[in-house]
């Protein structure tokens, strides 16, 4: 708690939550593509994702000082967490306002994508990590440099002496290649 001492809010309390703010910016500038990748899987308007955006960076600031942003693990897993909860209260706000055909459609859409916390089981988690293993090499960096930590297509462009629409080509290619490879290892094998 802030102490006031003859009319001034103690210093030491405002750089705590300085300090909380720019924590919770780093985490979500960090984590942004994974809470748009989110919020477009969970609502069927891509419209809405903008509108998600923004919620969960503001809920990640106002509510900074409730949380440990400080281990990256637990900070991924609360945005996710975070970005479910606000695209559910965004759609299911949004649906309210639609026509009553629109509604049972949207209804439909919503059935089939609440599939609680498919992305983030850490069985997934590590399925996806071993398919990802599998990629050759500068498909797994180009992958890894753009949904794990973060890097834009222009930055990695950059580091590996390549034009930016040959690092988009390669993500395609790499989300396809990923595609092929996780449906390889849920189909059963026979004995």
């Amino acid at each position: 708690m802030a102490r006031i001492r003859s009319g001034e809010v103690d210093q030491s309390s405002k750089s705590e939550t300085s300090i909380e703010v720019a924590q919770a910016t780093a985490v979500f500038m960090k984590h942004e593509q994974l809470i748009r990748m989110l919020a477009l899987s969970m609502s069927p308007l891509s419209d809405l994702v903008d509108d998600v955006v923004q919620e969960v960076f503001l809920e990640l600031i106002t509510k900074a000082d409730r949380w440990d942003l400080s281990e990256p693990d637990k900070a991924r897993n609360l945005v996710a967490v975070i970005t479910r909860q606000v695209s559910a209260r965004l759609w299911t706000k949004r649906r309210k306002d639609l026509p009553s055909t629109l509604a049972k459609v949207a209804d439909q859409l919503t059935r089939q994508t609440e599939t609680p916390d498919e992305l983030t089981c850490p069985e997934n988690v590590q399925r996806l990590t071993a398919c990802i293993d599998l990629l050759p090499d500068r498909l797994r960096t180009i992958i890894r440099g753009y949904y794990y930590e973060g890097k834009s297509s222009r930055l990695l462009a950059e580091q590996l002496g390549i034009s930016e629409d040959l690092v988009r080509r390669n993500l395609s290619r790499g989300r396809e290649k990923l595609r092929e490879l996780v449906k390889c290892n849920d189909e059963p094998t026979q004995e």
